[in-house]
Parts: structure tokens; C-alpha cells; sequence
């Protein structure tokens, strides 16, 4: 698993190659870390965040509540939409029940996914 690092240089992320990383990219799958703040007034990338391990997260605020599954529900379709692939190429493998997920990606050119976290 090649896990990659995003720093912010000028405002303008900056992906290398480090440990506890947002991307670990793995043949043709990408694993992303994602951190969930559900119940927001939009559904949008607010940046990178850290925890107090130094894991690095992208944090995602969602409109959708935390409950019955619909915030889960909500991201996997903010990502298909967002990439512009197909809901079933995007998994939650771990976290469903935590707002710390790891998210697996199929099918997905890394580039398109540095672009849409250097766009939001």
C-alpha cells in the first residue's frame, strides 16, 4: 500500500509520500480517510484535518443527520457524484458507525481525486 501525505504550501495542498496519510493507494484501488461532520448546512469538503495521532483526515461536513444510515448514505453518493463515478465503485470499509471513516475507491484515477480536494 503506497500511502500519500497532503500538506497545504500556499493554500495549495501538496501530496508526498508519508505515514499516516488522507490517501493510501493500493493497485487500482485508493483508500481515503474522511472525517464526517453530519447535520450541516451543506454538503461540501471543509479541508484536511489532523487528530491527535497525526492521522490525516479530509473533512466533510453533510446536511444529512447521523441516523438510520443517511449520513453514510449521503457520502457515498457526495463522492460519486463529486468523482463522477458510479455509487458502487465507493465502499465504507471502516467507521460506518464513527464520523472516522475509511472510504475505498475502485476504478479512480488518482489525479481526479488530488483535483476535486484542490478545487473545495
Amino acid at each position: 500500500m503506497i500511502p500519500l501525505h497532503i500538506t497545504l504550501q500556499n493554500s495549495v495542498p501538496k501530496f508526498s509520500h508519508s505515514k499516516n496519510n488522507v490517501i493510501e493507494i493500493k493497485g487500482n484501488v485508493i483508500y481515503l480517510y474522511v472525517r464526517i461532520t453530519a447535520g450541516a448546512s451543506a454538503d461540501k469538503i471543509l479541508g484536511l484535518w489532523s487528530d491527535y495521532s497525526s492521522r490525516q483526515y479530509l473533512k466533510i461536513s453533510l446536511k444529512a443527520q447521523a441516523v438510520d444510515n443517511k449520513a453514510n448514505k449521503s457520502l457515498l453518493k457526495f463522492f460519486a457524484k463529486k468523482l463522477n463515478i458510479a455509487q458502487s465503485n465507493i465502499a465504507i470499509i471502516s467507521g460506518e458507525l464513527s464520523k472516522y471513516k475509511k472510504l475505498q475507491i475502485i476504478g479512480l484515477e488518482l489525479s481526479r481525486l488530488e483535483k476535486l480536494i484542490c478545487e473545495d
